[in-house]
């Protein structure tokens, strides 16, 4: 999974490479990395602990259903996922009892 991640010596030197090809698919890399339900979760508490810092205690956010997926890659039930989202918005209140997040699906 590194690799996909990484731009190695050769495809940074590589000018016959396709660059923006090359460095889409390590983005979907990254993607795939950040929406595992375990990093998810951290990824959308650094998310909301930023904007915390930051003065804004409500968030409406866009939704991908059936984006998260568990250990065996399958894309959680939606229950599942909603679940990922509240406690992420409980462990905020815990830090900031004001604050809120909207999710639109």
């Amino acid at each position: 999974m590194k690799e996909r991640l990484y731009t190695t010596e050769k495809e940074a030197t590589d000018f016959n490479l396709d660059t923006w090809k090359n460095f889409d698919g390590k983005i979907m890399a990254m993607w795939e990395l950040i929406f595992y339900r375990p990093i998810f979760k951290k990824y959308l508490l650094r998310v909301c602990e930023t904007f915390i810092s930051q003065g804004i205690y409500r968030i409406e956010a866009r939704g991908f259903l059936h984006s998260i997926f568990d250990e065996e890659r399958k894309p959680l039930e939606i229950d599942d996922e909603v679940a990922v989202y509240k406690e992420v918005v409980e462990e905020m209140r815990k830090i900031e009892p004001s604050f809120s997040y909207c999710l639109i699906v």
